[in-house]
């Protein structure tokens, strides 16, 4: 059974993908921050997600509570969410993956990630 959790999927032209994992080794939160502007510049669409619940250990990666409309309460958990997006010009599309590093079973979720990977055809 799949984590991922798919929105649409996209049709891509060999495709490369590039993560960024924020938190500790995040280097001042530059990965986190060129996948930002690479998904900005190129007008990237989320097309998937990785259920979190299975990756991390809810005391050490706490989810944040927020107020929407100064009523209503809303829980943002840990997530890592991956982009499509073309890339004009280029022989190539591109994959991001963006989220908090896993805390969990880092083993299943890489498996998880290669698995998309492959079935969205990624060559690097």
């Amino acid at each position: 059974m799949s984590d991922v959790i798919w929105s649409r999927r996209p049709e891509l032209r060999s495709p490369v993908m590039v993560c960024a994992f924020k938190g500790w080794n995040d280097a001042g939160e530059a990965a986190s921050a060129a996948i930002s502007f690479i998904r900005s510049h190129f007008d990237a669409d989320e097309v998937a997600s990785i259920d979190p619940e299975e990756y991390y250990d809810f005391t050490a990666v706490r989810p944040t509570v927020r107020l929407t409309d100064g009523l209503t309460r809303e829980i943002d958990w840990p997530e890592n969410a991956i982009s499509a997006a073309e890339v004009p010009g280029a022989e190539g599309d591109l994959i991001m993956l963006q989220g908090t590093e896993p805390s969990l079973r880092w083993r299943r979720f890489s498996e998880q990630l290669v698995d998309t990977a492959r079935g969205l055809g990624v060559r690097m």
